[in-house]
């Protein structure tokens, strides 16, 4: 900051303690940053960014309008230097292996700087830099204006300046380009790539660290990175990290430019978005209110609409290639916020440690599938001398995504990523239940993409039907209950949407008598509970053939009676809360009446007395009449009835009497048996020894009430295309064939 002509600035020591230093305008750091010598800019902002500091480590943001001089940059770090108080700096002859990675951005048409420095000590006669040089941070700029495999990318940047200096042990040096966003992309991906092979040369740790800021990040009124309120003149960020540690510390290093994963906002065409009112999601544990985030008004509505209709035009028109590349910048990105997402998922969800990472760890492979699919051709029907019948593919346009509570961040990925891909722009819905991850992910890669390419708006029961019956929007993609699918498709029909309903089931399991029960039902026990039984496709009915009904009955119960059940914080916890209590009060609803018509529990059943969270311990229901409503209804908890079966026609068509059919599973030794039963299952997806595992590969879509049109795997592309034939004929107009 500037105060009565004194730069002041902070720095993190190891210890935790804070070092305030300042330059007054008689030092050479204050007539640099002012403007003096052969500096174009004058500063305007400068602070650190609070986060934890590791090992020795400096870091923090500045910003100053036009461009840096070396002199800035030298004075800078001297000054650093002095802050550290006798900690070893740049320039100290002992430091160990001090380094220091640039990255620069400005928005002067989207710029992308490049500055690396990196400590070597040459030998005694000084001329060791050609080999520095060939093994040094520089090499991946160096590889990229010198390998023909890139001479494509290198034609299409503007090299807009460089210089470089060295003293006796040290290197500065920089180059900026300019060009496209997605060119951009792919350059850094270039210098991404190169980093590990030169992390850890001997003397000289590298640590690559890049930031995008963008323009739309300045805006009057909302917070933004730099704590400006506006922006009226052209910035150039500098992020840096100096390190005094060693290679051990790499891991810190890159982790120290955290997310905030405490503040929530709507994101809007690139920048965040608060609002008048704000609403907040329950912790299932505890019952007690999480974060707040701003409700999204009818305005913010139409400004994210208007957005995705003006970023379009450019974003269908990217190669395939590009937008992959985007894709996996933002992979890149989820994968540096595992552990914080992981911990936001159990917390807004209930899920135990271990599989809220396992959902995180699907969202990474669903980001995979995409991002390595082969692009979709168009397909020649007919070829001959007189007509050339093609069909070709193309994106819908602006996609709302709608997405559920029980897997809010793999659920909404499965819907982004092959919108994206295919080059859609995406407006995403979360659940009020669980409103924060997937804005969370929003937030962090929506710099990847031009603004208004992937936003993310928060809302109450009314923004769902605003977005289905606002004309800008083309498509939406929704997953949850038939009965809000119903409304969805009621309301879409208004103005012809295309739509993609991935509604409820009540899925069955047949257990044929040839199974080994003891490692069968631990299996099916998994597939039935996992997640509390808040599973789309889990088998909600477990039928078992008479023969060896008891004994897998046994050891189902034993499975699941060995379980422990409890807040996600409790250490070995399997099985924890539902997630609302919306859901809570069904799944109770259901234990009532199995209860009150006297239906036998093999597990559980008894009323939980505390009202502190929605924990409801697992029930197993033994042999309840096909009528009773814990058999006709999808509890979407931790309630499974287990029925007997004899005659294979009479329990197909047990198994089909349902309004749903989204998924079924069918155990047994014998395959060909298998399969016969699982083609006769009238359901969508069918899994043959195995319990219900939905993968980015698979297409997955509902038949009867269970949904209309479906998600995943190539065919599932084409929920986020639009067909369209081209007839060419080869004869002169007016030629007679």
């Amino acid at each position: 900051m500037i105060c009565n002509n004194v730069i002041s600035y902070q720095v993190v020591l190891a210890d935790g303690s804070i070092v305030t230093a300042s330059a007054d305008e008689n030092d050479d750091l204050w007539r640099s940053l002012k403007g003096g010598g052969n500096n174009f800019g004058v500063v305007s902002q400068f602070t650190l960014r609070s986060f934890p500091a590791p090992k020795n480590i400096w870091t923090g943001t500045f910003a100053t309008p036009g461009f840096l001089s070396t002199r800035t940059i030298r004075a800078f770090y001297d000054h650093g230097e002095r802050a550290m108080s006798g900690k070893p700096g740049l320039f100290d002859e002992h430091a160990s292996t001090p380094i220091l990675s640039l990255s620069y951005i400005t928005n002067l048409g989207i710029k992308m700087h490049f500055c690396h420095v990196a400590y070597t000590k040459p030998s005694d006669n000084g001329n060791d830099w050609p080999e520095y040089w060939k093994r040094s941070p520089f090499r991946s700029l160096w590889r990229f204006q010198n390998t023909s495999k890139n001479e494509s990318l290198h034609d299409s940047v503007t090299t807009l300046g460089s210089f470089s200096v060295t003293d006796d042990r040290n290197v500065f040096g920089t180059t900026t380009i300019k060009s496209d966003l997605a060119t951009l992309l792919a350059v850094r991906q270039i210098f991404s790539d190169a980093t590990p092979s030169i992390k850890h040369v001997k003397n000289c740790m590298f640590i690559y660290i890049t930031q995008m800021v963008l323009p739309q990040w300045i805006n009057k009124g909302d917070p933004n990175v730099l704590g400006l309120e506006e922006c009226q003149e052209p910035l150039v960020i500098i992020s840096f990290a100096v390190n005094w540690g060693t290679a051990e510390d790499d891991e810190a290093v890159t982790g120290a430019m955290s997310v905030d994963f405490s503040t929530y906002r709507n994101i809007i065409a690139g920048a965040p978005r608060t609002g008048k009112t704000v609403s907040h999601g329950i912790d299932p544990s505890t019952r007690k209110p999480l974060w707040d985030i701003p409700v999204a008004s009818a305005q913010d509505l139409d400004d994210a609409v208007t957005s995705a209709q003006a970023a379009f035009p450019k974003w269908s028109q990217t190669s395939w290639k590009q937008r992959q590349a985007c894709l996996r910048q933002a992979r890149a990105l989820l994968q540096e916020n595992r552990e914080s997402m992981a911990k936001l998922i159990s917390s807004e969800g209930g899920k135990p440690p271990q599989f809220a990472d396992l959902e995180v760890a699907h969202g990474l492979r669903y980001i995979d599938y995409y991002a390595d699919m082969e692009e979709p051709m168009p397909e020649i029907v007919q070829d001959d001398a007189e007509l050339r019948l093609t069909l070709h593919y193309a994106p819908v346009g602006v996609v709302g995504a709608i997405c559920p509570w029980n897997f809010p961040l793999i659920l909404g990925l499965s819907k982004i990523t092959p919108a994206l891909v295919t080059g859609n722009c995406v407006i995403t819905k979360p659940s009020p239940y669980t409103p924060y991850s997937i804005v969370k992910f929003t937030e962090i890669v929506s710099h990847i993409f031009p603004p208004g390419v992937l936003q993310a708006l928060n809302g109450g029961p009314e923004l769902g039907p605003m977005i289905c019956d606002h004309p800008g929007i083309q498509k939406i993609s929704f997953t949850g209950s038939t009965a809000t699918g119903k409304k969805i498709m009621q309301s879409a029909s208004k103005t012809l949407k295309n739509i993609t309903l991935e509604l409820g089931g009540n899925s069955a399991s047949i257990i044929c008598p040839d199974v080994d029960v003891d490692t069968t039902a631990p299996e099916v026990a998994l597939g039935s509970f996992f997640n509390s039984g808040q599973l789309c496709v889990a088998s909600k009915r477990i039928y078992v053939h008479e023969d060896v009904y008891d004994s897998f009955l046994k050891k189902l119960v034993e499975t699941v009676a060995s379980w422990k059940v409890g807040p996600p914080s409790t250490e070995g916890v399997m099985l924890g809360p539902v997630q609302n209590d919306m859901q809570y009060k069904i799944v109770n609803s259901i234990l009532d009446d199995t209860t009150r018509n006297g239906y036998k529990f093999a597990l559980g059943g008894q009323k939980k007395l505390d009202s502190s969270s929605l924990i409801i311990p697992p029930a197993i229901v033994e042999c309840p009449p096909d009528s009773s409503v814990v058999v006709q209804v999808e509890a979407f908890g931790p309630i499974v009835p287990v029925m007997k079966w004899s005659d294979e026609d009479d329990l197909i068509s047990r198994v089909n009497d349902t309004t749903t059919g989204l998924g079924g599973a069918v155990w047994s030794k014998d395959l060909v048996r298998a399969h016969h039963l699982a083609s006769r299952i009238e359901a969508g997806t069918v899994w043959i020894n195995s319990f219900e595992k939905p993968l980015p590969q698979a297409y997955i879509a509902g038949q009867k009430e269970s949904g209309i049109g479906g998600e995943g795997g190539r065919q599932g592309l084409h929920a986020f295309l639009n067909p369209k034939m081209i007839h060419l004929y080869k004869a002169p107009v007016g030629a007679k064939l």
